[in-house]
């Protein structure tokens, strides 16, 4: 065994030659070169925090001595100001950041110092109290305007409640509380014309129940003479007749009508729902038009089972019941069935008026006889109750079901200034209607 030891810029390198092998040694000791200099940099850095931190106390003992001397001679503390800026200014070994920020408040102090002092207050008690007494006198002079304004407006409220015009009077008293919310006479005032307006409302009200009660006596009296001459009705009593003939049905209209209230009997189980509308349609001998939109926002195909069970009714009613299922329903539109939606059902239902003067209009206790007519109130009461049984029998008797309050969408009112029935329904519906209200 034989060793060799050779100085290296590198390090130590041992060669160890045993059984064919070499090892190779590095030691650590190449890296103390580094070590060295990180060292150096630290001292360096600590050396400057040292400087910075001794800096910084030099500027804020000389915000002090500044502060001090600006109390007697701002000009002094001024130029100590100045001198410390410069230092800071022209220190390098001081970080930027903590350099800017220095820089910063000395500026803002030098600033505040130069800046010229405020006037002295000046001490006159005499002009304060002037000024004084003289805003007292306004706020009283305008506090006596307003009185006397407001003394004013009551005076008119009250001018206004001996004139009769009460509604303006309680008005005027109105708008007073809005404008002084907090015045007791103001607000005590509108109650008062307040009260006495309801008292004059329930006198007058009670005067003209008084009214009408003699009234109806003297129509009771009236319609309880025998009458005199032959029952005779009106010369215009056909004509107002007429005038409630509708819009004129075509043939088409009338077969498809009288072919809805055909009879029919049917067991559906399960079966295609085309078939259903297709068996319907050869029972009528009417064609029945499917709204394709109105089946797809349904959900609804062709092959969508239906299941009913029905006997002796009218085609109508099955039509109902089978559409239904599936919020559907069907028009007659350009004279043809046509199978839709509910909601588009709505948009072409139709708004007609009925006159119906001569089936409301009371006319004596005999019903016709001329010179037996009631007095006004009493007349007035019988026909509305005329009115009220003729919509009870149209909605009772044509489609009850199609009725609003009964699941429909039809709708009917009176009017009384044409004497008229206004109905909204569809044209099905219409057409039994003016069936219905015409003579045979």
């Amino acid at each position: 065994m034989s060793g060799i030891y050779t100085p290296l810029r590198w390090g130590l390198l041992a060669v160890t030659l045993l059984g064919g092998s070499v090892l190779m040694v590095k030691p650590a000791a190449a890296q103390a070169p580094a070590e060295q200099n990180d060292d150096y940099l630290d001292q360096v850095r600590r050396r400057n925090e040292v400087i910075a931190q001794k800096l910084e106390a030099d500027v804020r003992l000389g915000l002090r001595e500044a502060t001090r001397l600006a109390q007697t001679n701002p000009a002094r503390a001024v130029e100590k100001l100045k001198q410390l800026l410069a230092e800071v200014e022209g220190d390098n070994a001081l970080p930027q950041g903590r350099r800017e920020v220095l820089v910063r408040v000395l500026k803002d102090r030098i600033r505040v110092t130069e800046a010229p002092p405020d006037p002295p207050a000046k001490d006159d008690a005499g002009a304060a109290g002037a000024a004084a007494l003289e805003g007292r006198r306004r706020i009283e002079d305008q506090r006596a305007q307003e009185q006397d304004k407001m003394k004013r407006s009551l005076e008119s409220v009250h001018e206004l409640r001996i004139e009769g015009q009460a509604d303006q009077a309680q008005r005027k008293a109105n708008e007073l509380t809005q404008r002084y919310p907090d015045n007791p006479t103001i607000q005590g005032t509108a109650r008062t014309l307040s009260t006495a307006d309801q008292v004059a409302r329930a006198r007058a009200f009670e005067k003209e129940r008084e009214r009408r009660l003699a009234s109806a006596y003297r129509d009771i009296d009236q319609s309880s003479l025998p009458g005199h001459g032959d029952i005779e009705f009106p010369k215009d009593w056909r004509a107002k007749t007429e005038r409630r003939k509708t819009e004129t049905v075509t043939a088409k209209e009338r077969a498809i009508l009288q072919a809805l209230n055909s009879s029919i009997s049917v067991r559906f189980k399960e079966s295609r729902f085309e078939d259903v509308i297709e068996y319907i349609s050869t029972v009528m001998g009417q064609p029945i038009i499917l709204d394709e939109n109105a089946l797809k926002e349904a959900d609804i195909t062709y092959e969508t089972p239906v299941s009913a069970q029905v006997k002796g009714v009218a085609v109508r009613t099955l039509l109902r019941k089978v559409l239904g299922e599936f919020n559907l329903t069907y028009v007659i539109k350009d004279q043809a069935i046509e199978v839709t939606s509910v909601e588009k059902a709505k948009e072409m239902m139709i708004v007609r008026s009925y006159p119906v003067g001569d089936l409301v209009s009371n006319l004596g206790p005999l019903g016709g006889v001329v010179g037996l007519q009631l007095g006004p109130g009493v007349n007035q009461l019988q026909m509305m109750e005329n009115v009220k049984a003729l919509q009870d029998m149209i909605q009772n008797s044509i489609e009850p079901g199609s009725w609003q309050g009964a699941g429909g969408q039809g709708a009917i009112t009176f009017n009384p200034g044409t004497m008229s029935l206004v109905i909204k329904q569809s044209a099905e519906v219409h057409s039994m209607i003016g069936s219905a209200l015409l003579p045979k």
